[in-house]
């Protein structure tokens, strides 16, 4: 049989030999496939609990295969496996993990080898769970305080006071911990007596921590009034004291003061005395001291009464407001009394004299100027009885008044790049403001009272002026600083033919090349003439002034003044470029053309123009721009952040693609063309507007619309609108009135959207057409207005 088998190989030998020796043409040989090492594994990661445990993994290969464990924290040898090699095919090894006695998650990894392949397989095991306190002792004095437990756990935890300390103990913020925390708790000042204890529990299931509060205490003794004073006639006075213990009185050693009471022993009352009339010429006074007989607690009542003859007066002296106010000054006199302004206190006037018949209570009334002035201001009024030669003296103290003093208003500077210091007195907080479109002025920096301000190089051919905002929000004012800088003294304007395209760096002095400010071109231009344009308006280049209108390009290169394409940052690149006129028949504005063009304000598009890039205007300073007829679209983010954008006019645009308009903070309203089908998500989030209307054919509000459009008041919304998406109108906050003429409520793409997010609809009216009321009243949205008006 073995021979048998050894003739039929040797047959298939000589046989492949013979196909072998035919030509090429009658015979392709075909490679043997190498065999590819795989392994096959059921899970990719394995979760184990703090406690430890076993688990089985499984998984073939077509090799003989091993396993291994990678080298784990401290060498700890927490993960075993079993067995550690074996054939190919299907296997199983069993992965043991010990218990995790430690506070952090562990994870080691394990490999299967085989043949020239590998697989990894993660074990992660949880950690020990731990609640500690770095203290849990605290001592607080009377006045109370704050404070602060440091809390160590790698679990969820809950705070709990106890029920007899919540009425002096809070905590500052609630906090739920994961790691180290720092609980704040304040504690409320103690009216009582003695020593107080509190308790705080840090709990989180069977783990809990408790920290001990002492709050010393104090006798308190405290007289509502310490002063009074008593006509000559005598009276009886009822003092008004309160006290946490049992005080004891000590009384004058005079006869005219006597109690009309039994005081002693009390914690607090009204004490009443009877004071003696006085039949002498001369005013008397008493003292009576309350007191604590186990500390030095006490406070003293003050008891003056007058002559027979007098002008009493219960408060003399009065402290008022820099804004100024009416004072009332009470006084009791049973003769009459003029009352005497000294001439420096023009700021007072006295609007209420009462005429004095008898003994009786009176109020004149004081009313005082608001004090402009950064000084303090007193004021010694006297009324007095000439007759009598009686007098009384009531003291007006006004605090000095808020101000903000500017030492100097117009800077007038030249061209070239400075800067200016500020110097500015005030006793208010004050804000520097620099308006967005005065981007060459820049607020540096304060240094005491003065503001430090850089000024940029004026790149015009002409005197530009600017402003500084100096808001005192605290006095409700505001200050302008102007400043006026002229041009730049060496203005250097040249006018270029180009016969060749590409040839324009050539035709310009090297020496000039990063001088010229004001620039014409005609002629042929290709793309490498454009990158030295870009560099000529850029950081090192002061190009200004750009006119192309009698050149031969009818598209305009992408990113041909963008910092874009010099690969700088928008910041290193520092476009110079203020004003450019387009060439007469060009027909295409690339994407990112002036992208970052932070300077550049005028921009004269051709009527030839079809269309313009996406971000082909982002970033620049344009502060108006009117689209040709026949430019149908504008496309995503082509304006983009032009806060200085106020007017904008579009004859026939059918589209505007997302973001088109966003952060046009200073574009407060739009006219949308009757030929606009689509506006993309979010084209006018965020900028001025106050008024829109869309135009009949309109279908779809999409998403974030007008989001953020903090300033929108108004909306017309037209027949044919059918849907809306989420956040179109979120956080217009002014919204105060939208028309909707669609008979048919429109309504939401999708159930969880939200048109009117962050809305006051309360405050806003929905108008809606004759007929529509009970659908708008029932729509999922429109049924949120709580305020809907029916058009005739």
């Amino acid at each position: 049989m073995k021979i048998f088998r050894l003739l039929t190989a040797l047959l298939l030998i000589a046989v492949c030999a013979g196909l072998g020796s035919c030509g090429d043409d009658e015979l392709d040989t075909k490679p043997l496939e190498p065999v590819i090492d795989e392994i096959t594994i059921s899970d990719i990661s394995f979760d184990f609990e703090a406690n430890g445990g076993e688990e089985t993994l499984s998984f073939s290969t077509n090799r003989d295969w091993t396993v291994s464990l990678a080298n784990t924290a401290n060498g700890e040898n927490w993960c075993t496996v079993t067995p550690l090699n074996g054939k190919a095919g299907d296997n199983n090894i069993q992965i043991r993990v010990a218990a995790n006695k430690g506070y952090d998650d562990r994870n080691v990894s394990l490999t299967i080898a085989a043949g020239g392949t590998s697989r990894t397989v993660i074990i992660n095991q949880k950690q020990q769970n731990a609640l500690t306190l770095t203290a849990n002792k605290f001592e607080v004095g009377k006045n109370g305080g704050k404070i602060n437990v440091e809390v160590k756990a790698n679990i969820q935890y809950e705070v709990i006071i106890s029920e007899t300390s919540k009425n002096w103990i809070s905590q500052s913020a609630k906090t739920r911990g994961l790691t180290s925390n720092n609980l704040s708790f304040d504690i409320a000042p103690s009216e009582e007596y003695d020593k107080r204890t509190g308790e705080i529990i840090i709990k989180s299931g069977e783990f809990s921590e408790t920290v001990h509060v002492y709050q010393s205490g104090e006798g308190v003794l405290l007289l509502t009034k310490s002063e009074y004073s008593v006509s000559d006639k005598g009276e009886t006075i009822a003092v008004d004291l309160k006290s946490n213990f049992a005080f004891d009185v000590k009384m004058p050693d005079v006869d005219w003061v006597q109690s009309a009471a039994k005081t002693r022993g009390m914690s607090s009352h009204t004490l009443y005395y009877t004071i003696a009339p006085n039949e002498t010429y001369d005013s008397r006074e008493a003292e009576i001291i309350f007191y604590d007989k186990n500390s030095a607690v006490k406070d003293t009542l003050k008891i003056m009464q007058v002559q027979k003859d007098a002008i009493i007066i219960g408060k003399k002296e009065y402290k008022i407001s820099a804004n100024g106010e009416t004072v009332g000054i009470e006084l009791s006199s049973n003769i009459n009394y003029d009352i005497s302004l000294p001439t420096d206190c023009s700021w007072i006037k006295v609007i209420d004299k009462p005429i004095t018949k008898g003994l009786e209570q009176h109020i004149i009334y004081l009313k005082t100027d608001k004090n402009d002035t950064p000084n303090q201001r007193n004021c010694e009024i006297i009324i007095s009885n000439k007759a009598s030669n009686i007098s009384e003296t009531i003291k007006i103290i006004q605090e000095s008044g808020g101000y903000v003093h500017i030492h100097n208003k117009l800077y007038e500077i030249v061209g070239e790049t400075t800067s200016v210091h500020i110097d500015i007195d005030a006793n208010v907080y004050y804000t520097p403001i620099v308006p967005a479109e005065y981007y060459w002025i820049k607020y540096v920096r304060s240094n005491g009272n003065r503001l430090y301000f850089d000024i940029e190089e004026n790149y015009s051919n002409e005197i530009r002026k600017g402003h500084i905002i100096i808001d005192s929000p605290a006095i409700l004012k505001q200050d302008t600083i102007q400043i006026i800088q002229t041009p730049k003294s060496n203005w250097i304007k040249k006018t270029i033919h180009l016969d060749v395209a590409g040839t324009l760096e050539n035709l310009i002095n090297s020496e000039q090349l990063f001088q010229i400010n004001e620039l014409t071109l005609t002629g042929s231009l290709n793309d490498d003439d454009f990158i030295v344009l870009n560099d000529m308006t850029s950081k090192r280049g002061n190009l200004s002034y750009l006119d192309l209108a009698d050149t031969d390009v009818k598209s305009l290169m992408n990113k041909a003044f963008s910092w874009t394409l010099s690969e700088s940052s928008l910041s290193d690149f520092d476009s110079k470029l203020i004003s450019i006129i387009l060439p007469k028949n060009c027909k295409e504005i690339g994407w990112e053309v002036f992208d970052g063009c932070t300077r550049l304000q005028i921009v004269s598009l051709p009527s030839t123009l079809e269309k313009i890039g996406m971000f082909a205007f982002a970033q620049t300073a344009i502060k108006s721009i009117n689209i040709p007829f026949k430019v149908t679209r504008i496309e995503e983010a082509t304006f983009l952040m032009c806060q200085n954008l106020s007017s904008i006019t579009m004859k026939n645009v059918a589209f505007i693609g997302n973001n088109a308009f966003t952060q046009c903070s200073n574009l407060s309203q739009i006219d949308l063309p009757k030929s606009l089908v689509t506006i993309e998500h979010n084209a006018f989030s965020d900028t001025g507007i106050q008024q829109v209307e869309l135009p009949n054919g309109f279908t779809e509000l999409s998403d974030n619309l007008f989001m953020g459009c903090t300033k929108l008041e108004k909306v017309i919304l037209p027949a044919s609108l059918k849907f809306m998406n989420d956040g179109c109108f979120s956080g217009c906050e002014q919204l105060k009135d939208i028309y909707i003429y669609a008979p048919t409520p429109p309504s939401y793409r999708d159930i969880y959207d939200d048109a009117f997010r962050d809305v006051l609809l309360d405050n806003c009216v929905l108008h809606i057409s004759k007929g529509s009321y009970a659908a708008y009243r029932h729509a999922d949205g429109w049924n949120k207005f709580t305020n809907i008006v029916v058009e005739e």
